[in-house]
């Protein structure tokens, strides 16, 4: 069985989809180098876009076949990488004959059902409905493309119940057609960090073990990265502040979904609170910051995963999350949440965590967060609908 593979996102290793992508072709590949029997009549063969994507395919340690096909550069960044996504790759998967296309995010054929079987990935559906997304006018027509386009897939994987739940109301697909694989994380989460390794790390940034909280993800407008910060300054204007706030992460696009970034992570004079920025970080710097924090807080309004925070739990930490379905799914009763448009919620999820005489979450999240799990049950799917 040939399976193709789409890797454009391989160039974007900091995005949620890139490290999807990475963390599970790393997986099929490593299955590979040990000869496991899962993968034995398998053949994967990858098509990217660039050499970028092979460079990093090298880092990470992906030994699969991968193939160029370089996009139509006359045809403008935005409509060259439709046309890669709709008719160079297509047309490339049906002369390998692949028994069925593997795509990692939504970028299903938009005007004609591809001939060979294809299987998609929908993170989520926020794209498809949140107007932050859809600013001019081809956003508006590419992402409507995109969602009436999914439902034509033989099968659709998405990574959590509420993901599942938001893309059968909106798309009209039945639950037969939905396959929900959670997310994994990546090994180095699952191992204690040296002491030297979390000397140098916490050297680096100025910080103390277990006297920082900690933010991972991006910084578009609705991680409401800009509302955790002024709650934190606003608490700490009344109440007494030992620990930094740490963020993790960057820009990702220079554009107005991101617009608050440089605002609100600017201090103001004689604040109280420090914030502290690390950029974007290698794994084993980002391990050592999780074993070490004394907290994680995301205050994200919309998610379909959020591998952060699966991150954090399964370095042992407690949570300060928003109260949404997804973090619910994920974290259980194993947080605290807040009303993002509540003040006294805030402040009083602030108090709770700061005062909290539990330092570490007592559950193992280790086996439900694994890559290598998730790999297991993708194959499946993939021997599954190629039959």
């Amino acid at each position: 069985m040939k399976i193709g593979i789409n890797g454009r996102f391989l160039q974007y290793p900091y995005t949620g989809i890139g490290q999807y992508t990475i963390q599970l072709l790393r997986e099929f590949s490593k299955m590979k180098r040990e000869r496991r029997d899962e993968v034995h009549h398998l053949d994967f063969v990858i098509a990217v876009p660039n050499e970028q994507c092979i460079e990093q395919m090298q880092l990470e340690n992906i030994d699969l076949p991968a193939v160029v096909i370089p996009e139509k550069e006359w045809l403008g960044k935005s409509l060259g990488k439709h046309w890669w996504e709709q008719v160079q790759v297509p047309g490339f998967f049906h002369e390998q004959k692949v028994n069925v296309i593997w795509l990692p995010y939504p970028c299903v054929r938009w005007f004609k059902k591809s001939a060979d079987k294809t299987i998609v990935t929908v993170h989520d559906t926020i794209p498809w409905t949140s107007k932050k997304y859809q600013r001019r006018l081809f956003s508006r027509l590419a992402h409507r493309m995109s969602r009436v386009a999914t439902s034509q897939a033989d099968h659709i994987i998405t990574v959590s119940e509420t993901s599942a739940k938001n893309i059968m109301w909106l798309c009209g697909i039945p639950e037969k057609n939905i396959t929900v694989i959670e997310n994994g994380v990546s090994e180095i989460f699952h191992k204690l960090i040296s002491q030297d390794v979390m000397s140098e790390v916490l050297g680096k940034f100025g910080l103390q073990n277990g006297k920082f909280f900690l933010y991972v993800g991006g910084y578009d407008a609705r991680k409401n990265v800009k509302l955790m910060v002024e709650s934190y300054r606003k608490y700490c204007e009344s109440h007494t502040c030992e620990y930094p706030l740490v963020l993790v992460g960057g820009k990702s696009h220079e554009d107005s979904l991101y617009a608050d970034f440089d605002g609100a992570l600017t201090e103001p004079e004689n604040s109280r609170t420090v914030i502290k920025k690390t950029g974007f970080l290698s794994d084993t710097d980002l391990a050592a910051l999780y074993q070490a924090s004394r907290g994680f807080v995301h205050f994200s309004s919309q998610e379909g995963f959020n591998i952060p925070l699966a991150q954090a739990m399964v370095s042992h930490l407690p949570l300060l999350i928003s109260d949404t379905d997804i973090h619910h799914e994920i974290a259980g009763d194993d947080a605290i949440y807040v009303q993002t448009e509540g003040e006294n919620s805030l402040e009083k999820g602030w108090d709770t965590l700061i005062h909290s005489q539990t330092h570490t979450l007592s559950k193992d999240y280790s086996h439900r967060f694994s890559w290598d799990r998730s790999a297991h049950a993708h194959l499946r799917t993939f021997k599954r609908i190629s039959l």
